[in-house]
């Protein structure tokens, strides 16, 4: 077990400094000066991901129906754009290549938002927010699993896993047991850091070999959070009222783990769900989960995309990188909150630039 594990004030007490950190990075004004040495030397895009956006009050929070990395609350949300508005200059992928065609020397920094997965919440509370201040937006779809009852298994995973008292003595779980016995000795309040390191475990799995050791955890005890996913009528309204799509395979499937056979059909056949049900042109991907393999790219660019999205955090500098593994920064309450708990533009910011600074050390030593 981890010292943070082992003694949990000491996250508590890391979170705290990490507050005061970025407090004093971002009000001393080192946060613009960053942004604007990134403008002179053309990185000037930044991409952000999200996937849930609920109220504070949302069951799906006080039952741990879902994957907590995966959601912003909606107040959060709220404040975060006004933060964006004031530092950047909000557009989407196409009108971003628009502007970098226009303008020779790109003088602003850009951002664009993406949805990932589907989620129907979004419909309810992301989108009112953001086409009420005109912010355009892309949601890339999962489209197999567009309008049916399934559950992601990561959120099976954490739903579990909140409610887990014991393990029965003759269960085995794969190699997971380990980790899993660590868990129900922890408080329910601390048990996120060791789910996110069994999340991480069993993303190289086969599917069908994560849902059966979910099926055995889970004994009949599922969450009982329905219509997780938007069906196509609500894709189809979105779509009329503004928002762009883009293709996120059909199944949600790890793509530098399948086969070469599955690998072309999760791909091309997803943009081709898309073009029929919407009947327009879609050219944009988005990587699930961010994995992905040279065979993976390889099978993007074939399928005639023009950009795709990864989960690699970071700033974009457009004219040096591909246009095919775009640098994506994830998104939730924990890179949008201090100490305190509360909307923090410092922590938010501070994050950002950690985050491009791990990415440029980790370019430097590849």
């Amino acid at each position: 077990m981890s010292i943070a594990l082992k003694y949990p004030a000491l996250l508590e007490w890391k979170l705290f400094w990490r507050s005061i950190i970025a407090w004093l990075f971002y009000y001393s004004g080192l946060f613009a000066l960053y942004l604007w040495w990134d403008r002179r030397t053309g990185r000037n895009l930044i991409i952000l991901n999200f996937h849930r956006i609920l109220p504070a009050d949302s069951p799906v929070l006080q039952k741990h129906l879902a994957l907590r990395s995966l959601i912003v609350k909606q107040s959060n949300f709220e404040m975060l754009l006004q933060f964006l508005k004031k530092h950047f200059c909000i557009c989407s992928l196409a009108e971003f290549a628009q502007f970098t065609r226009q303008e020779r020397g790109v003088t602003k920094l850009y951002c664009i938002l993406t949805f990932d997965d589907g989620y129907a919440d979004f419909m309810h509370y992301a989108w009112p927010v953001l086409q009420s201040q005109k912010i355009p937006v892309t949601m890339f779809l999962p489209t197999a699993l567009i309008g049916t009852a399934h559950a992601f298994w990561w959120d099976r995973l954490y739903h579990r896993c909140m409610h887990l008292e014991r393990l029965g003595r003759n269960e085995k779980f794969n190699g997971a047991t380990p980790l899993l016995q660590q868990l129900v000795k922890v408080p329910v309040p601390k048990r996120a850091p060791l789910i996110y390191q069994l999340i991480e475990f069993f993303q190289n799995w086969p599917l069908a070999k994560v849902q059966a050791l979910l099926d055995d955890l889970e004994n009949g005890q599922r969450g009982d959070e329905k219509n997780v996913l938007m069906n196509w009528d609500e894709v189809e309204t979105l779509r009329k009222s503004g928002v762009h799509f883009g293709s996120h395979t059909r199944h949600h499937l790890n793509l530098a783990a399948i086969s070469q056979e599955s690998l072309q059909e999760e791909v091309a056949l997803s943009r081709q769900d898309l073009e029929t049900r919407l009947h327009e042109t879609i050219d944009t991907f988005s990587f699930p989960g961010g994995h992905f393999s040279p065979e993976a790219l390889e099978a993007v660019v074939k399928a005639g995309y023009a950009h795709a999205c990864s989960m690699r955090k970071g700033i974009n500098r457009p004219e040096k990188e591909t246009r095919f593994c775009l640098k994506r920064t994830n998104v939730w309450d924990g890179t949008l909150q201090n100490f305190r708990g509360h909307f923090s533009p410092a922590m938010f910011a501070f994050n950002l630039i950690r985050a491009d600074f791990a990415s440029r050390f980790h370019t430097l030593i590849e």
